[in-house]
Parts: structure tokens; C-alpha cells; sequence
């Protein structure tokens, strides 16, 4: 944690930094208060991110505490009427005000292995000569006369290189060098009085690294097609040292991108790693430095890749896609809008989440949680889901740990693969917190401990392969809500810019708002294991499948009801049957009995009531496995259940368009036009029925007695 006296400052410096916090108060109404100075508890606790009121956040304790929340819509300022000087102080950030939060051996010793801290804390080595210098403009060059090593920089070059972005942020007192986006960073690691603590800064750290990845990303893929997938990191900075980018010096990056990003194997220390997954919870200076000035030399050396700043769209506009969650969501709106509320929630969640973490506890509800809705302030929904992310992550690898006799795991290791949340991209390497299975073939007690409910609303969160699951963590971390992010952190310096297009933003993009409210129901239930939850997965393959066969059976049963019922539909088909024989011959021996559609659905669904237990989950996992490989049959189902619908909905048409021609007929002597009404039952009878095809030789015959689908090889 940061240390416990406040910096000293000279008088003039203490001058320069009170007038620019009223500067900032008056312009911005962010990460200002009126009154008073922090006071920081022995942890560094810190304060909100709203404005106007006076926030003072205690240590933690195991009592409920009392929290001074900011109004949402206080401090904010109209932009007519501010002088020259004033209006310019919104270009401008004195970045001298990111004092060093330096990080003491206790600090990490719970989280990460002695070789790793040792690495986190390396201090100034004047001995050790950096090939990089840190340009004006807030960027990385090389130094000419220097040899660049061939892999990686040595760990002391490298916090050496890291102290150089330190000072060299704190010498500029302009931001002319640095994007809004920077600036939205830096603001995100600043605390009440303008000083940083380890906690502020991990939190604007885990956005840094999340976009410098996706710098590198943009940057090797530049003219070239997006591949599907996700490249390894490792293999995306060796394709950046193989490129050759005209007037840049990107390629002559790699070795410190290879120390500071990759595993302690490939000579690094691993940071992405350790901070996306939970296992720091506060971060020096120097390193939040020299990602904010990796990050702003690859926006300033090839800007037109992907850049934010010249694309205008900020949020895709699209509906909620999360309506079986709708009892989740409208419960986190209630938490995520009350300030009772979420104080009650940060001291149950004292018990789940363990002490290292809860700093980032105190900055999650107390500094972001209030703006998830605010009137008037943009919300930083995705640094919230971001933050919310790595601490369900941590404390649920405690907990797998010790429940599952895996003690050594609890920390980051040298040369060994995490257990994690998800298991992006290599699930099949190593130990996953949320699969029912560990590594060794046991089955994961976590499931046991938590419960089945819980386990899969977990699973639908983070590890679904469905194309319709949020898969939260891999999401936000890896590109998927970049614009948002920037758009977020621009806002944090240009309030009034964005302040009018927050409320669209959030009408547009309900989605994102609808995972913060599900995680925050989430915390709740793990914070409260009294609580009961009822909850049976929505987004496994098994209940991909159900949904089809539902939708299917809704069909067939109202096109059967329009046959029977429909005096113009049933005389059609009657005639079809007259007119194309052949056709309606081949179509009966294609016909599926509904009743074997059923007991296919039953043995897919298994119980159907409220219940969910543990061995429901085990056996579902198991047919999971076999669907897994029968990508085509679902996509058959869904076919099938799309033109079923369809039919129905041109069987309506076209009997409207019959019921129009008879009347015409009768007013003026014309003939009903029923050919079409023809057309479309034979195209029913002849397509709809083809869903025999489908089970007979897509998912294959259901064994008397199995509760499972085989699946068929090539599928």
C-alpha cells in the first residue's frame, strides 16, 4: 500500500497544485471536492469519483461503515460564460500531480510468489544503462548509440525505464503530448487531493493494459484482415518486431514489451497477467507510467489504426440482449441505485473478498457503482465490470484453492499457468475455477461449496461458448467494448462534452448496463450464501438446444391449429393434395411424429421445476460435451424453428389476401387469388416436415433409456 505520511511539498508547489484542484473543480466537477482533506486510513483508503461532496472513506473493519456517497448531479458547471484561461485548463492536466504510491514486499507477499515481488519492486540501478529515452512528446525512443537486446530487457532495465516515464510524466505540465484518453487514465488514478494510492492507480492500470493490448493488436493487423480468433500475446509482439512501420520506431518495442507483458519464462514480470487477473490489488507509479507512455507512443506512431479519436461511433446501438437475466438485472439496478443498499452489500462482501482486495472493494462501490446510473454524470460501466471482473476472480481462486487442496495456486508462479476464471484461449492447459472437472479428472468442490445455481449463472457469465453469453471477462479485457472504454476515459476530462450524449449512450446500449447489474446480483449472492438463488443455466449448449425444440413445437402446434381450424387453409391443402400428389407423397414419408419431438426434448431437459442441483449440473456438462460437436444440428434447429415461424407468418398473409379476393369476388366478380395461399401450405408440408431429416441423421437416435445425445462424428 502507498506510505502513510503524505508527501512533503515546497510552498510554491503546494500553491500550484491548490489552484489548479480549483480549476478543476470549477471546470470539470471530477475527482473534486469542496472542503476538507482526505483522510486516509492505514490502508489509503480513497475517495469517489463524483463531484461536489466531500468523500471520506474509512479502513476497512468488520463493522458497517458510514459512507458519505456524492450526488451524481452535483458540481456540474455550464461551458458559457468561463473565461479564456479557464477554458483552456480543459486541455490542460498538470500531470506533475502523479506523485509515486510506492509498494512495499507486504504489499504482494499474499498474492504473488517472492521471485515475482521481487521483480514488482526493483528499484533505480544506476549501473544498468536503458537503451529507450522518454521523447517530449511522452513517448519511447531509442537511443542510437545503444544495441537493443535481441529478447527482452533485463528487470532492472526495466524499472529503470519505468522511474525515467515516471519523471518524465511529472516534469510535463501540459497535455498537449497525451490523447483525452490519457488523460481519462490519469484522471482514473487520481484521489481527492490530486496524490495517487495503489488502489486508484491499479484500477486506471487495468484499463491502461487493456488497451495496450489492443494497440498491439491494431497495430500488427494494420492492412490486413482481421483472422479469426485471438492470437497469444507473446506471438502478437514477435509479429511486431518482424514488422517494418514507416517513420516508426514500434518494432524497436519488443523487449520491453516482452519484460513488462509476458511470463516470467519468456524473461518477463507478467503484468497484464497479474492485474486482468486479480492477483494485485495495488500497483507503484513507475509502472502505471510506463504503460500510459506505451500506450500514448503507439496512438501517437500509428494513429489511423482503429483509433477512437477518428471514428464516430461511440457505442453500437443495440437492445438488451439479456432477457432471461431480467430478475438479476432489475435486482442490481435496485442494489446499484441505492446507497443503503450498496453500503450493506460492501459489508457483506467484507467476507468473501479477501483483505488484499479490499481497497478495490471500496473503489468499486463507493467510487463507480454510483455513476452505473447517474443522472447527469457518463457511467463508467465497463471500468466497473472491468474491476468487478478480477475481484470475483481473485476471490474465487482463493476459495477454489483451499476447497480443492490446491494451496500453492493462490499465487502467482513463476513459469506456471494461472488457475483462472475462464480460461480464455487455453482452457485445456490448465485448471479452470468455474469447469466441473479439475485438471486430474476429480470433480471441482467449488461446485459443491457454491452451489449448482450459482455455479451456472458463473458459467453462463464468463465461460458459455454461446454466441448469445456476454462471456464478461473475455469481453471487456480483450477488445470487445474498446470504443466504450475510450469514450469512458475521454469523459473524465470532457465532462460537458459527453455529458449530453451519456443518457443516449445508455439508452442505445443496455447490454453493458445489464451485465453490471448481474454481477453486482453476482457479489450479492456470493457475499450471502444464505440467500438462496434459483437459477438453471441459459446459455449451455443443452439449453440452446431445449430452446429450439421449443420454438419448433410452438410452431408445429400453430400451424397444426391453422390446418384444423382455418375453413381457407385447410381447403387449400385439401387442394394442394388434389393438384400435387407426388409432392405430398414424399412429404408423408418425411413426417416426425411430434410425440418422439417430445420425449427428445424431455430427455434433453431433464426436471423441469425450480430445482437445480449439483448432479443436474454433472449430468448437463456431460451432454454438453456431445452437443458441443453438433454445431450443425443446432444450427439446423434454428433454421428449421426460423421457417416454421415464417411459414405461419405468410400462411396469415396470404389468408388475409384470400379473405380481400373472396370479398372482391362477391362485390366485383373477380376470382379469389387462393394459388398462393396453395404455394405457401405446400411449401409448409414439404420444408417444415424436412425436420425429420434433421433427427434422424443429424442428431442421431436417442438410446432407450439415455438421458444424453450422441453426437456424430464430422458433425
Amino acid at each position: 500500500m502507498c506510505s502513510s505520511s503524505p508527501r512533503q511539498q515546497d510552498p510554491k508547489r503546494s500553491r500550484e497544485a491548490s489552484n489548479l484542484r480549483s480549476i478543476f473543480e470549477s471546470t470539470y466537477g471530477i475527482f473534486a471536492t469542496r472542503g476538507g482533506d482526505r483522510r486516509r486510513g492505514r490502508d489509503g483508503g480513497t475517495t469517489g469519483i463524483h463531484n461536489d461532496a466531500t468523500l471520506s472513506f474509512p479502513p476497512p473493519h468488520r463493522t458497517a461503515p458510514t459512507l458519505a456517497y456524492a450526488e451524481p448531479n452535483a458540481g456540474r458547471h455550464p461551458v458559457e460564460g468561463r473565461d479564456d484561461a479557464e477554458a483552456d485548463c480543459r486541455s490542460r492536466v498538470d500531470l506533475s500531480l502523479l506523485t509515486n504510491a510506492h509498494t512495499s514486499m507486504k504489499g504482494y507477499e499474499e498474492t504473488v510468489h517472492p521471485d515475482i515481488s521481487r521483480m514488482l519492486l526493483a528499484e533505480y540501478d544506476t549501473t544498468a544503462e536503458v537503451p529507450y529515452y522518454v521523447t517530449g512528446r511522452l513517448t519511447l525512443g531509442c537511443k542510437a548509440a545503444t544495441m537493443l537486446p535481441p529478447d527482452s530487457l533485463r528487470i532492472d532495465q526495466l524499472a529503470n525505464l519505468a522511474e525515467e516515464c515516471e519523471r518524465a510524466i511529472s516534469r510535463s505540465s501540459t497535455s498537449k503530448s497525451m490523447s483525452p484518453t490519457q488523460l481519462g487514465l490519469i484522471r482514473l488514478s487520481e484521489s481527492e487531493c490530486g496524490d495517487n494510492d495503489g488502489t486508484s492507480l491499479l484500477v486506471a492500470s487495468m484499463m491502461a493494459l487493456t488497451l495496450l493490448e489492443s494497440s498491439i493488436r491494431r497495430t500488427v493487423n494494420w492492412g490486413q484482415p482481421a483472422k479469426q480468433g485471438s492470437a497469444p500475446l507473446k506471438d502478437l509482439i514477435q509479429r511486431l518486431s518482424e514488422m517494418e512501420v514507416e517513420g516508426s520506431s514500434l518494432t524497436s518495442l519488443a523487449p520491453v514489451l516482452r519484460t513488462l507483458l509476458l511470463p516470467t519464462k519468456f524473461g518477463g514480470i507478467n503484468l497484464r497477467n497479474l492485474v486482468l487477473h486479480g492477483f494485485l490489488s495495488e500497483i507503484s507509479v513507475k509502472w502505471f507510467s510506463l504503460v500510459l507512455i506505451l500506450l500514448n507512443t503507439f496512438e501517437d506512431a500509428v494513429p489511423a489504426i482503429g483509433s477512437p479519436e477518428s471514428n464516430g461511433v461511440v457505442f453500437p446501438a443495440r437492445p438488451t440482449k439479456y432477457p432471461f437475466w431480467k430478475d438479476l438485472v432489475e435486482n442490481g439496478q435496485s442494489i446499484l441505485r441505492s446507497k443503503l443498499a450498496l453500503q450493506k452489500l460492501e459489508c457483506q462482501a467484507r467476507d468473501f473478498v479477501p483483505t488484499t482486495h479490499l481497497g478495490l472493494l471500496r473503489f468499486l462501490l463507493r467510487n463507480l457503482a454510483p455513476t452505473i446510473f447517474g443522472e447527469s454524470s457518463r457511467p463508467l460501466s465497463v471500468t466497473y465490470v472491468a474491476l468487478m471482473c478480477i475481484i470475483l476472480e481473485h476471490s474465487l481462486r482463493l476459495m477454489w484453492c483451499e476447497i480443492n487442496g490446491r494451496l500453492d495456486d493462490k499465487k502467482a508462479q513463476p513459469s506456471t499457468y494461472y488457475v483462472t476464471l475462464d480460461g480464455h484461449g487455453q482452457k485445456t492447459i490448465h485448471d479452470v475455477i468455474l469447469l466441473p472437472f479439475l485438471m486430474t479428472g476429480e470433480r471441482n468442490a467449488l461446485v459443491q461449496e457454491l452451489g449448482a445455481p450459482l455455479c451456472s449463472l458463473l458459467s453462463d457469465l464468463f465461460t458459455s461458448p454461446s454466441l448469445e453469453a456476454p462471456n464478461t471477462r473475455a469481453a471487456v479485457f480483450h477488445g470487445t467494448f474498446d470504443e466504450t472504454i475510450f469514450s469512458e476515459l475521454k469523459s473524465l476530462v470532457e465532462p460537458d462534452v459527453y455529458a449530453s450524449a451519456a443518457i443516449d449512450e445508455r439508452e442505445s446500449n443496455e447490454s453493458l448496463a445489464d451485465i453490471a447489474c448481474v454481477l453486482t446480483s453476482c457479489l450479492e449472492s456470493l457475499s450471502n450464501p444464505s440467500r438462496a438463488l434459483k437459477y438453471r443455466p441459459v446459455y449451455s449448449h443443452t439449453a440452446s438446444y431445449n430452446r429450439q425444440f421449443a420454438a419448433i413445437f410452438a410452431n408445429l402446434n400453430r400451424l397444426r391449429a391453422i390446418i384444423a381450424n382455418d375453413r381457407l387453409v385447410s381447403d387449400a391443402v385439401c387442394l394442394m393434395e388434389e393438384r400435387q400428389a407426388q409432392i405430398c407423397h414424399d412429404a408423408t414419408a418425411l413426417y416426425v411424429d411430434p410425440t418422439d419431438l417430445q420425449v427428445m426434448n424431455e430427455m434433453l431437459a431433464g426436471n423441469n421445476d425450480d430445482t437445480w442441483g449439483v448432479e443436474d449440473l454433472y449430468d448437463e456438462h456431460s451432454t454438453n460435451l456431445l452437443l458441443s460437436s453438433s454445431g450443425a444440428s443446432l444450427a439446423l434447429l434454428e433454421d428449421t424453428a426460423a421457417a416454421a415461424e415464417s411459414y405461419i407468418a405468410g400462411l396469415n398473409e396470404r389468408t388475409i389476401a384470400v379473405e380481400r379476393g373472396a370479398r372482391d369476388r362477391v362485390n366485383n366478380g373477380r376470382a379469389a387469388p387462393r394459388q398462393g395461399l396453395v404455394e405457401s401450405c405446400r411449401e409448409v408440408k414439404n420444408d417444415t416436415l424436412n425436420f425429420r431429416c434433421i433427427r434422424k441423421h443429424q442428431l442421431g437416435q436417442i438410446p432407450e433409456g439415455s438421458t444424453k445425445l450422441p453426437s456424430r462424428e464430422g458433425d
